[in-house]
């Protein structure tokens, strides 16, 4: 058990799946207090069941105002957040020259805009204390992987948001990070 978990406040974003499941689960095994959110409530809500002290909310990262009611909804649930944790992500697979304008706004929309939308709400939740929002990132931002351009770039994109939130906020105590996953050829 993560002594520095327990009890902590943490909202988790995209957390229907994936990597956002994980890190859920992870948190709940080590008693902090959650709350799930994604755009379609009954996602968290499946996840939030199996656990006492975690509350599933609707959260559509393409909309300031949604964000907002998760944020509200979360602080109502649990007071204070300490951490907030972005595991929004999406891909498309193939050589750039065939993407669709579709896909490529829909990749850099989810991995990047959606990211610094959620950022934007939570800096002021932030600047109050030592707290923390965690986005998760790939290797992918950092080196090219073949037939992933829109994925590697919004990742890029992200990294450097990152470092830029951490110039920009690290003075007011607010810890940005990025933690990179795994890209493989197959996922």
């Amino acid at each position: 058990m993560y002594e520095s978990i327990r009890g902590m406040s943490v909202l988790i974003v995209d957390a229907s799946r994936g990597i956002g499941c994980r890190i859920t689960e992870a948190y709940m095994e080590n008693d902090a207090s959650v709350v799930v959110a994604a755009r379609s409530v009954g996602d968290p809500e499946a996840i939030a069941s199996g656990y006492s002290d975690c509350y599933a909310v609707e959260c559509d990262l393409r909309y300031q105002k949604s964000i907002k009611r998760a944020v509200e909804k979360a602080t109502d649930k649990l007071g204070c957040l300490e951490v907030v944790v972005n595991s929004a992500g999406i891909l498309t697979r193939g050589p750039p020259h065939e993407a669709s304008e579709s896909d490529l706004n829909l990749v850099v929309n989810v991995n990047l805009l959606r990211a610094l939308r959620l950022i934007k709400r939570f800096v002021p939740e932030l600047m109050d204390a030592d707290r923390s929002c965690v986005n998760i990132s790939s290797e992918a931002g950092s080196r090219g992987v073949q037939d992933l351009s829109a994925y590697s770039s919004s990742k890029g994109g992200l990294n450097t948001l990152i470092k830029q939130l951490a110039v920009e906020y690290g003075s007011e105590n607010v810890n940005v990070h990025a933690i990179a996953s795994r890209t493989t050829k197959h996922q």
